[in-house]
């Protein structure tokens, strides 16, 4: 269930459910979802274009003046950020933002005293500037202090469309035009199931070509792949790889050349620095396949032999796979490999993520640093069968 605290001229709300939608989705789709959350109401924010906010509550008047918590928290404090804050009895909000200042997943949320010592555990791979712990008297001197983050409010209910279909049928049946609402009625009926049949059709078809998974060495190959030869370009040094997805981001540092010669990229840090985003270009090739085997375990006893250190955090969390839960147990890690990458056997290792590669080039020395690598393994937590019973 949400909480408001009323202010002067602001409702602040918190301890919402936020999802990512890539288009826009029907009334229909948001209500099914609020629904399966327990859900009264949606929220929308233009701060977080493509995020829609669940919201819990009884009963209230969308017309007020209701404010994010966490969005305004979020603009006040920006990247890498973490907060919690007391906001009632053995109860505490957690707010943490990434690298561009967007709340994290777990944010919003309401945590108890010994709950939040999870959430702080998920959250140890993330490198944060600032943390804040407040008391609640801190917390509500705070309130002042944040910047508006208004919230669009609608209701889930059916009600209002369909007043205003009875409405629309009566007039047109008042007018004398039943029979020719009707046709048009029976018309739309065929173009929405024409419709539906299509985009069943088009749901099967995209099931069947469904992205083929890059196995972890491929994807390591095609980021080493992907980096420029040169390291320095008309003034302009090569300071930082980072490998994310499926971009490479090439960092340059100014060092006597001009904007107008740089490499093409975003320009950051007041033009003292450019960020070229390169695509990473697969070629699929025989691996090994992955042995079940050789987990976690086989890659930290690797590292361990190598004589390099690791930090490793491990995390059980819950996810939603449907409308079932299903407790994972999350191992996050992030070590430097000071060899070549190909060293290892990032195919064999079973239930390996290669999350992110980072290296910074230091140009003017002989031998440059190894690549740091964020890597993650993910195991369901099989339920006991005392659990099961209970289930």
């Amino acid at each position: 269930m949400a909480f408001f605290i009323r202010g002067d001229r602001r409702i602040w709300c918190g301890d919402l459910w936020w999802r990512a939608y890539e288009r826009r989705p029907s009334v229909l789709t948001l209500r099914r979802e609020a629904l399966s959350l327990g859900a009264h109401y949606t929220v929308r924010s233009s701060a977080l274009p493509g995020l829609i906010g669940f919201l819990a509550a009884e009963k209230l008047d969308p017309r007020e003046p209701f404010h994010s918590l966490m969005v305004a928290v979020a603009e006040k404090y920006g990247p890498r950020y973490y907060g919690e804050y007391e906001v009632g009895i053995d109860q505490i909000w957690v707010i943490a933002t990434d690298d561009e200042g967007r709340p994290l997943p777990g944010s919003d949320g309401v945590y108890s005293e010994e709950a939040v010592e999870a959430v702080r555990t998920g959250f140890e791979g993330f490198v944060f500037e600032r943390r804040d712990l407040l008391s609640l008297e801190q917390f509500e001197a705070l309130q002042a202090d944040l910047p508006d983050a208004p919230l669009v409010v609608r209701s889930i209910s059916l009600r209002p469309y369909y007043l205003a279909g009875a409405l629309a049928l009566a007039l047109l049946l008042l007018a004398g035009e039943g029979l020719h609402l009707y046709r048009l009625h029976q018309a739309e009926v065929a173009r929405q199931l024409a419709r539906e049949a299509l985009l069943r059709s088009q749901q099967r078809l995209a099931r069947a070509q469904a992205p083929r998974e890059i196995p972890p060495g491929e994807w390591v190959d095609a980021c080493i792949a992907a980096v420029p030869e040169a390291t320095f370009v008309h003034g302009w040094v090569m300071a930082q790889l980072v490998c994310h997805d499926d971009t490479l981001l090439v960092t340059w540092t100014r060092r006597g050349g001009v904007l107008s010669d740089a490499p093409s990229g975003d320009i950051v840090r007041n033009g003292e620095a450019v960020e070229s985003p390169i695509p990473l270009r697969y070629a699929p090739s025989r691996s090994m396949p992955a042995d079940p085997a050789f987990g976690e375990r086989a890659l930290f006893g690797i590292l361990q032999t190598a004589g390099v250190a690791s930090q490793i955090n491990r995390a059980t969390i819950t996810l939603m796979v449907g409308n079932r839960k299903v407790p994972t147990l999350n191992t996050h890690a992030v070590f430097i490999w000071p060899g070549t990458p190909h060293d290892l056997p990032w195919d064999r290792f079973s239930g390996l993520r290669v999350i992110e590669m980072k290296r910074t080039v230091l140009a003017d020395q002989a031998s440059p640093g190894g690549w740091q690598f964020r890597v993650a393994f993910s195991h369901p937590l099989l339920p006991t069968p005392k659990q099961e019973r209970h289930s």
